[in-house]
């Protein structure tokens, strides 16, 4: 999982918390409770593909590894004995075919090692009544092919295993697209109706949405006195980006109100240095647009963080 994808995480999870703690009167509009259900079913979908994104494919290889020397070490310990054997026989051809200490049998691929164990050992039974003398019999044979079955079943187990786990990331991208529609689609439309009629509670609820990047920090992991706002403006009747929307933002560490316009895409960036690293700022965001209700959302925000704070603006009442 990204560290994109953990803050958006850690939002689901907040505002899973405000639901709860609000159930009863959120629940009074049917689509609600489908909204918020859903979501509980996202974020518990997301966890079990983190599960299966985390597993370690480092044990599967360690498995093939340890397969494949066993395979190895059998391999050459019988081709040495049938190469003595083709020896005294005067059997040059079969000298040549068994001639292959370990380091050789090692630099095979493992794509050609199967089809080099199965021609020698055929090569053996083919000859083996008269190999006891050597030390090769059917137990010998028997050996080698069992390690040459075990490894040749989990050749395949490390590739299978990556496949895998880029399947739960693939899933993983998905849920997070669908959780973020589910919000921008239904939660937030469905939450609006709270802005007039019970204001703490939506308030409480933007205070929920708001996404913490908690990797703020710089690269070698120490404080930085950074602080980035960044989101979006969005009609919210058609969900389309509202061009040219002021965002402005009033703070302890501004001496003035600071304001920014969404660029084509609806989107805005606020970003202040010199921040004090240490405390919380209570800070206000104040979004407005021609032909639009403005809205304010105020933050708790620190230093070496970031937000994510989308808006949705009401198409003003035109007398």
């Amino acid at each position: 999982m990204t560290d994109a994808q953990s803050n958006r995480l850690d939002m689901y999870l907040v505002v899973e918390g405000f639901y709860a703690d609000n159930q009863v009167i959120i629940d009074a509009v049917p689509a609600r409770i489908a909204a918020f259900s859903k979501l509980k079913n996202n974020i518990q979908a997301i966890n079990k593909e983190i599960a299966g994104q985390s597993s370690n494919t480092t044990g599967v290889a360690l498995d093939k590894t340890a397969l494949r020397n066993k395979l190895d070490s059998i391999a050459a310990i019988t081709l040495a004995s049938a190469r003595t054997w083709a020896s005294v026989m005067e059997n040059n051809t079969l000298v040549a075919e068994f001639n292959y200490p370990i380091s050789e049998i090692q630099r095979i691929k493992d794509d050609t090692v199967i089809g080099f164990c199965n021609h020698r050992i055929s090569l053996i039974n083919d000859n083996l009544a008269s190999m006891a003398d050597y030390g090769i019999d059917a137990a010998t044979i028997t050996e080698w092919q069992t390690a040459l079955n075990d490894y040749q079943t989990v050749l395949e187990s490390p590739r299978e295993a990556v496949n895998t786990r880029h399947l739960h990331t693939e899933t993983l991208k998905a849920l997070f697209t669908d959780t973020a529609n589910l919000f921008k689609d239904q939660l937030d439309p469905l939450m609006l109706t709270f802005k007039a009629s019970d204001p703490l509670l939506y308030s409480a609820y933007k205070q929920a949405r708001i996404i913490i990047n908690r990797n703020g920090g710089g690269s070698n992991g120490t404080p930085t006195n950074d602080l980035k706002v960044t989101g979006t403006v969005s009609d919210a009747q058609t969900s389309e980006p509202i061009v040219g929307a002021a965002v402005t933002f009033t703070s302890p560490i501004s001496p003035e109100p600071y304001t920014i316009y969404t660029d084509n895409n609806g989107f805005y960036r606020l970003e202040f240095t010199d921040v004090p690293v240490s405390g919380t700022i209570t800070a206000t965001v104040l979004v407005s647009a021609i032909n639009y209700q403005e809205t304010t959302q105020t933050v708790e925000a620190t230093a070496g963080n970031s937000y994510t704070l989308d808006f949705s603006l009401t198409p003003a009442v035109v007398p």
